[in-house]
């Protein structure tokens, strides 16, 4: 259900992109995503629908990976779709398999990152 990738906007600001996808009534929709960025790190409710956008307080929060990767972790994934609109999904949504799918989402997004020549370099 969760997508990971890089990412880097115009703008200058780089990090690892987690999205939660799931099939919404025969769609492939992208229910929230997690833009886990260096400078104005932030995450989105629905961005293909309503998009509420919220910025990440790195003083309270501290690393933004690590604060995603914990959202998911602590079964926080069922209420942020539910807020996003998608209550259907929500009620669908197997903790157990989400649980059980956690190393391989923390192991594939770490090893992104250290792969990564950090920051990222984006031409001009």
């Amino acid at each position: 259900m969760s997508t990971v990738e890089v990412s880097a906007l115009v703008a200058g600001d780089e990090g690892l992109c987690n999205e939660v996808r799931a099939d919404d009534d025969g769609h492939d929709t992208e229910l929230l995503r997690f833009d886990c960025f260096r400078v104005a790190p932030h995450h989105h409710h629905g961005p293909e629908a309503d998009d509420e956008r919220l910025m990440l307080d790195l003083t309270a929060a501290g690393e933004s990976l690590d604060w995603t990767l914990n959202c998911f972790d602590r079964g926080r994934l069922g209420p942020m779709i539910e807020r996003a609109g998608y209550e259907s999904v929500a009620e669908s949504l197997d903790a157990a398999a989400v649980a059980a799918s956690m190393p391989q989402v923390v192991n594939s997004a770490r090893r992104i990152v250290e792969s990564r020549l950090w920051p990222l370099r984006i031409p001009a």
